[in-house]
C-alpha cells in the first residue's frame, strides 16, 4: 500500500502541486516584503514559517510531476533575479532530503523506475493517446476518449485504472482536437516571451505569476490537471489567465506594446513551430501502434486495417457490458482486420444505421445475438445466448462447455427452421478472440467478395 501523503486532496499528485504552487507564492510573498521595523520582520517570519510545512508535505506526496515543475519555477525566479540562488540551494537541499527522509518520496526512488508502473503506464498512456489524437485530430469527446482508447489503443496491462492519458496537451488534443492544442501554445509561449522582456522580467508580480504558470504548464505534462475539478489546478490557470488579461491591458494603454505583442505572436510562431512537435509525436505512436484505426461515421464507429485497402466491411455487435467493450470486443475486430476487413461496431442493438454502407457480413456474439435478427447479411454468431430469426446464411459457433448457450434441442430445431444454418462446437468453456479467433478467421476467409 502506498504511504504517499495526500491530505484533503483527491490524489497525492493533487496535494503535491497544491503544496508547489504554496511554496512558490510564499517565496514570491518573501522577495516582495522588503520594507524594515519588526512589522515587517514578523510577517516575514510568519510567512517564512510556512516553507518548512509545504515543503514536508510536498515530499511526502511523492509528486516528481509537482518536484519538476516546482524545479522549473524557482529556476525562472532565480533567473530574472527575484529570489538569490542561496534560496533556492536551501530550498532545494531540504526537500531533497525531505525525500530521502519521508515514506511517501521515498517510495517514489525505490527498485526499477523505468519498470514502476508509474512510469510504464504513463509511457503507454502518453503512446496510446497520441495514437488517438493522431486518428481525431479534430477531437473526440471527453466522455468518449477514455473508454475509445481503453478498447482501441492501449495494452491491457492499463485497462480500468486510469480516467486519462494523464498528460494536459493530450486531454486538450483528444477532447478539443489540433486547434485548441495550437492556441493553448501560442498564448503560453507568446506571455511567457512577453513577461521575459526587459521591462516586465523583473517585476515581482510578473515573474511570480509566470513562475506560478510555469509550475502549472510543467506538471501539466505528468498529470492531466485541466479538467480535473481540484482547486489548486484552476488556481493556477486563474493566474496564468491573469497574466493574460494584465499584458493585454498594458497592450491597450500603450499602442505601441500591441505592436511589440504582435511582434512577439509572430516569434512564438517562428519558435515553437506550433504543432509540429505534437504532429510528430502523433505520427511516431500511430506508427508503433497495432495494425488498425479508429475512424467515426455518421452509422457509428469504424476499425480499419491501418494500411491498404478493405477486402469489406463486416458489423459486430458484442454485449454493451464494459469488459466486453474494453476486451473482447476490439478482440474479434482484431481478428477481421487482421484479414485486411473494416469492422463496423453495432452500438445499442441497431442495424438500422448501417444498412447503406455496403456491409458484407455480421459477426455476433452472447445476448448481442438478438440483433441479428431479420438480417439477410451472412451472420456468425459466437455463443449466442439466443438463435435469433434470420434471412441470410448463418453458422454459429458454439464453445462446448460454454455458460447461457441454447441446448442442443433449440439448436437442432433452429437448423431444422431454415435453410443455409450450420453449427460448430469447439472443445472450450466460452470461446475468446486470442484463443479461438482462427475459428472466426477461416469464417471471414470463406465469405464471397463484395
Amino acid at each position: 500500500m502506498s504511504e504517499r501523503w495526500s491530505g484533503p486532496f483527491i490524489s497525492p499528485n493533487n496535494a503535491g502541486l497544491a503544496m508547489a504552487l504554496g511554496v512558490v507564492g510564499a517565496v514570491v510573498v518573501l522577495a516582495i516584503l522588503r520594507g524594515r521595523g519588526s512589522w515587517w520582520w514578523g510577517l516575514r517570519g510568519a510567512v517564512g514559517a510556512t516553507l518548512p510545512f509545504l515543503a514536508w508535505w510536498l515530499a511526502a506526496s511523492g509528486s516528481r510531476a509537482a518536484w519538476l515543475g516546482l524545479a522549473v519555477a524557482l529556476g525562472w525566479l532565480m533567473r530574472v533575479g527575484l529570489v538569490p540562488w542561496r534560496w533556492v540551494a536551501g530550498l532545494g537541499l531540504v526537500l531533497v532530503l525531505l525525500i530521502t527522509v519521508l515514506p511517501g518520496g521515498r517510495e517514489r526512488f525505490s527498485g526499477d523506475i523505468l519498470a514502476h508502473p508509474s512510469i510504464s503506464h504513463r509511457l503507454a498512456l502518453i503512446q496510446g493517446h497520441l495514437a488517438m489524437a493522431w486518428d481525431h485530430p479534430w477531437g473526440v469527446p471527453l466522455a468518449d476518449a477514455m473508454p475509445l482508447c481503453e478498447a482501441w489503443y492501449l495494452p491491457a496491462a492499463v485497462h480500468g485504472f486510469y480516467g486519462g492519458s494523464l498528460n494536459d496537451t493530450l486531454v486538450l488534443w483528444g477532447g478539443h482536437g489540433l486547434g485548441a492544442v495550437a492556441l493553448v501554445i501560442l498564448v503560453a509561449v507568446t506571455v511567457l516571451r512577453w513577461a521575459a522582456r526587459p521591462a516586465w522580467r523583473h517585476h515581482p508580480i510578473v515573474a511570480g505569476c509566470v513562475a506560478l504558470a510555469l509550475l502549472v504548464l510543467v506538471a501539466g505534462q505528468c498529470q492531466a490537471h485541466g479538467h480535473v475539478r481540484a482547486w489548486p489546478q484552476w488556481t493556477g490557470w486563474g493566474i496564468a489567465a491573469t497574466l493574460v488579461l494584465a499584458l493585454a491591458w498594458v497592450g491597450w494603454r500603450h499602442r505601441p506594446g500591441w505592436v511589440a505583442m504582435a511582434r512577439s505572436v509572430a516569434g512564438s510562431v517562428a519558435i515553437t513551430g506550433i504543432l509540429v512537435p505534437a504532429l510528430v509525436g502523433g505520427a511516431w505512436a500511430a506508427a508503433r501502434h497495432q495494425a488498425e484505426r479508429t475512424v467515426w461515421t455518421t452509422a457509428g464507429w469504424r476499425i480499419e486495417p491501418r494500411a491498404g485497402a478493405t477486402r469489406g466491411l463486416v458489423l459486430l455487435a458484442g454485449p454493451q457490458r464494459p469488459h466486453h467493450q474494453r476486451v473482447l470486443t476490439p478482440g474479434w475486430a482484431r481478428v477481421a482486420t487482421a484479414r485486411g476487413h473494416a469492422v463496423g461496431l453495432v452500438q445499442d442493438t441497431d442495424l438500422n444505421s448501417w444498412h447503406a454502407t455496403g456491409a458484407m457480413a455480421l459477426v455476433a456474439y452472447q445476448d448481442a445475438a438478438a440483433v441479428a435478427r431479420g438480417s439477410a447479411l451472412p451472420t456468425l454468431l459466437i455463443d449466442p445466448e439466443s438463435l435469433p430469426t434470420l434471412r441470410g446464411p448463418a453458422r454459429v459457433l458454439r464453445g462446448r462447455w460454454a455458460p447461457f448457450t441454447p441446448g442442443h434441442a433449440e439448436i437442432a430445431e433452429w437448423l431444422e427452421s431454415g435453410p443455409g444454418r450450420t453449427v460448430h462446437e469447439v472443445r472450450s468453456h466460452g470461446l475468446l478472440p486470442q484463443r479461438d479467433g482462427a475459428q472466426v478467421a477461416s469464417w471471414l476467409a470463406r465469405l464471397p467478395s463484395p
